[in-house]
């Protein structure tokens, strides 16, 4: 989709999300923060000289929650978002009628933590991408596995009712794409049917 949207003559930013590339800290799963960085960037996009002051946000799968948060956030530059295959609704994708949703929940926080663990991709000269990557590794030595903290909470307690999204407070221009036999269709379409955008 980046090429693409390039080859349209559309500028596209990249960013890598808290904990993950040559972005430095860590995230706690689902947590708010991603969309506020994500509309400090727009914010900083939207003031370059080669940037026409609007700007649209898509992601793919947790990079997709972001697009949901930042949606909610309405940075005022921000036109439209593009979120593919996730749910807003953290809650009913990793509990499924009341069980833990191995499927999708059990794989997923070990691939973020593997993310997590790569060292960024881009290395500066002067060295601060090696100690980004020490820093997180530090860090992963000593934090609780997200699997875990996803299994202390077996109802939508506030833990969920904190990383949950409300359609009421999207008002930007909202194109969800999902497969059929995705596991976050369900939630997905309902969330999309309730913003009025």
């Amino acid at each position: 989709s980046s090429r693409y949207l390039a080859r349209a003559a559309y500028e596209v930013v990249g960013m890598d999300l808290l904990g993950t590339g040559a972005s430095p800290g860590w995230a706690e799963p689902f947590a708010g923060d991603e969309g506020r960085q994500v509309a400090a960037v727009i914010e900083h996009v939207a003031a370059e000289p080669w940037c026409t002051g609007a700007v649209g946000a898509f992601g793919l799968s947790y990079g997709a929650w972001t697009t949901y948060q930042v949606a909610a956030l309405d940075p005022e530059p921000l036109g439209a978002v593009v979120p593919v295959s996730v749910t807003p609704a953290a809650y009913r994708s990793s509990w499924t009628g009341g069980a833990f949703n191995l499927l999708k929940r059990a794989t997923w926080p070990v691939s973020m933590y593997a993310s997590a663990a790569l060292p960024p991709s881009r290395r500066d000269p002067d060295g601060r991408w090696a100690a980004v990557w020490e820093a997180r590794l530090d860090h992963l030595r000593s934090a609780e596995p997200w699997l875990f903290s996803l299994l202390e909470h077996p109802t939508e307690d506030e833990f969920w009712a904190s990383r949950r999204v409300d359609p009421a407070d999207v008002s930007v221009p909202t194109l969800a794409a999902c497969g059929y036999r995705d596991v976050h269709t369900g939630p997905m379409v309902e969330f999309v049917e309730a913003i009025d955008a």
